[in-house]
């Protein structure tokens, strides 16, 4: 058992101390090896929490059982050289209070610089605003997480295997009630009311031998991670796809595209997007789905679509499948001579590409009250738009400039994210040791390492590793490969 205690105080610019302490307690016992028991708690406290919401109590708790021990398999079976069991639950603690607001517990007000009229003169002054509406209630976000996993080892050790089933259950997420209304003047509060689950397996199986001098080994992976939200305050809407709750965390939503719009009849005869578009759409735009239908003839049944296209036809467009990762590793050594190799990849992953690569002469949109910047780089990506005699091939939608028709969060935009990388390759060799003991040292090895030698991905030229699922103004990356050679000496 053990006793622990720490503390941490940090200072950033002009901000006011931020101070976590941990308070924990750790117990483990095993009886001959065979069977364990283990369990932590721990109070954490953090200084940003209202006085009486600055505590959190987090714990978890293990068992084990080690069978390969068991008289059943240690006296029958030699090949099984361990098999064990493994169940874990805890609770969890975050403290992202930081995230969303700057002692948020009380109630702030600032100045804003702002244009008013006063008397027959116009000039700036400062007023005097009111933050967002103060929470005393916030608290740490917590998760109750289960694990239950094997351990396995066999043939004298050579082939191992690692597999995880886990759930977690995250609650008192900080989130914004969607149903809060504009009628106090300033924005609400964040709350402790948001809840998601996150569950899945992984799987781990690595075998390694040898052939006289000859050392290898191989191990491959994979894991599927599913979420959902469980529960979102959110408005009620006449479009059931808009809603967050029991959809995966990290759902990209936006319009369904339709291809481009032909020509002018082809504009006149389908909706048009109404909100915060000053121009309508030319042939060459790109065409949204219009999602909400109405009833026309008063017999209780949406038969025709309502003309319009706006918030209400927003739908779920990427990220709403389980995520899968898997890769491998593998290499060798023999008289000096060394190889390793990293291979990985992702599958069901969608990713967001409406930005100034794609659309610098659109413009971008950066939000926070910046109006739209309607110039800017053109760059490669912009080959291959519409025109009248490419209409049938193009993979773009018209050059203009300032459109906002084509930048609006679409299916248009969003593309495959999953990839294959050869992530990481190594060669080396290490000098015969009569080679290099007369230079007083243990041992010398040459190497070359390469990073991102090769990527197989939906989405070219930029790396999908890194490439954000939901992406705004910024750009994304380029991938870098990166070659490494050098020469290690043991002393």
């Amino acid at each position: 058992g053990s006793l622990l205690y720490d503390t941490r105080s940090i200072v950033t610019n002009y901000d006011l101390v931020a101070t976590t302490q941990n308070r924990a307690i750790k117990v483990a016992y095993n009886y001959a090896g065979k069977y364990f028991i283990e369990g932590a708690a721990n109070v954490s406290g953090y200084n940003r929490y209202n006085p009486d919401k600055q505590n959190g109590l987090f714990y978890a708790g293990g068992l084990g059982w080690q069978m390969a021990e068991e008289s059943f398999i240690k006296d029958n079976v030699s090949w099984i050289n361990a098999w064990k069991w493994r169940a874990t639950y805890g609770r969890t603690g975050n403290n992202t209070v930081d995230r969303y607001s700057y002692y948020g517990f009380r109630q702030t007000y600032g100045s804003s610089l702002d244009d008013y009229r006063v008397g027959n003169a116009h000039g700036q002054i400062f007023v005097q605003v009111e933050d967002a509406l103060a929470n005393p209630h916030m608290e740490w976000e917590k998760a109750n997480k289960f694990d239950f996993g094997t351990d396995i080892s066999l043939f004298n050790n050579h082939f191992q295997v690692t597999a995880d089933y886990y759930r977690d259950n995250y609650f008192d997420i900080l989130l914004q009630r969607g149903r809060s209304i504009a009628l106090i003047g300033t924005s609400y509060p964040v709350e402790n009311i948001g809840k998601a689950l996150y569950h899945g397996g992984e799987l781990t199986l690595t075998y390694q031998g040898n052939a006289g001098n000859f050392n290898y080994f191989i191990s491959g992976n994979a894991s599927i991670q599913a979420s959902k939200w469980v529960f979102r305050d959110e408005l009620q809407s006449p479009a059931p796809g808009m809603r967050l709750t029991g959809r995966p965390v990290g759902t990209i939503f936006g319009y369904e595209a339709l291809g481009f719009y032909n020509d002018a009849q082809d504009v006149a005869d389908n909706g048009h997007l109404v909100s915060g578009i000053a121009k309508g759409p030319q042939a060459g735009d790109i065409k949204y789905k219009d999602q909400l239908t109405i009833d026309t003839d008063g017999d209780g049944v949406a038969d025709k679509a309502d003309g319009l296209i706006d918030q209400f036809d927003v739908v779920p467009i990427g990220n709403n499948k389980p995520l899968v990762f898997y890769g491998t590793s593998f290499g060798f050594n023999y008289n000096g001579f060394s190889l390793s190799v990293i291979l990985q990849g992702v599958l069901n992953r969608n990713i967001n590409v409406n930005n100034a690569l794609n659309n610098g002469f659109q413009g971008t949109n950066f939000g926070f009250g910046i109006p739209l910047q309607p110039y800017g780089q053109a760059y490669e990506n912009i080959l291959n738009r519409w025109t009248p005699e490419t209409a049938a091939t193009a993979s773009t939608p018209r050059l203009s400039l300032g459109n906002q028709y084509n930048i609006q969060t679409s299916s248009f935009w969003i593309k495959s994210g999953n990839y294959f990388r050869v992530k990481n390759v190594e060669v080396g060799y290490e000098l015969p040791y009569n080679w290099v003991k007369s230079l007083h040292v243990a041992g010398v090895r040459v190497f070359v390492n390469g990073q991102n030698l090769y990527t197989l991905g939906g989405y070219k030229g930029m790396d999908p590793e890194v490439y954000p699922s939901n992406f705004g103004g910024n750009y994304p990356y380029f991938i870098q490969r990166v070659i490494n050679t050098g020469v290690s000496v043991k002393l």
